[in-house]
């Protein structure tokens, strides 16, 4: 079971909420998106909280975005015998991770309410589309993303418990 743990920059709008790591690829600036950095949450909570106090001062183009930080953790499925460990949490709140090339991947979830249709039964998670509660439902939006995607999907159990201190942009 691949493992994400640490903190994550995270900017909602009416629209979007977005979860920031930091820089992975040749982009400049602060933080990088997590869906393209690899899944690479920020190492420590003070450099989290300095790179949401750059965001929220306004060095970002997210503007009235309620900046905030979070601890999150994240088990990716790599095999059956993940998926039984999945089967046993209390807290059920699944995402599929499906990757575009090798560097983009995307956190889908169920339809929120402002959510354009991805792969029939899905959204993404930054998009207003909530976690799954059922497993059941997120095996198959991965399988519909590898089927019609044509890339790799998995299913993922996460946690993100936001910390105090969100600021508007």
């Amino acid at each position: 079971m691949k493992m994400v743990d640490g903190y994550v920059v995270t900017a909602r709008t009416n629209e979007r909420l977005l979860f920031f790591g930091p820089v992975e690829t040749d982009m400049s600036g602060d933080a990088e998106n997590l869906e393209t950095n690899g899944l690479v949450p920020i190492p420590s909570l003070g450099e989290a909280r300095f790179i949401a106090g750059r965001f929220a001062d306004g060095r970002r183009v997210l503007k009235n975005a309620a900046v905030g930080v979070g601890r999150i953790r994240m088990e990716i499925a790599e095999n059956e015998s993940d998926l039984d460990a999945f089967r046993r949490k209390r807290n059920r709140s699944f995402v599929v991770i499906f990757a575009y090339g090798k560097e983009v991947m995307n956190l889908l979830g169920k339809h929120g309410p402002t959510t354009r249709r991805d792969f029939d039964s899905g959204g993404r998670l930054n998009e207003n589309a909530a976690p799954f509660e059922d497993l059941g439902e997120a095996l198959h939006l991965a399988s519909e993303a590898r089927r019609q995607g044509q890339s790799p999907a998995a299913v993922a159990w996460y946690r993100l418990r936001a910390l105090k201190g969100a600021r508007r942009a």
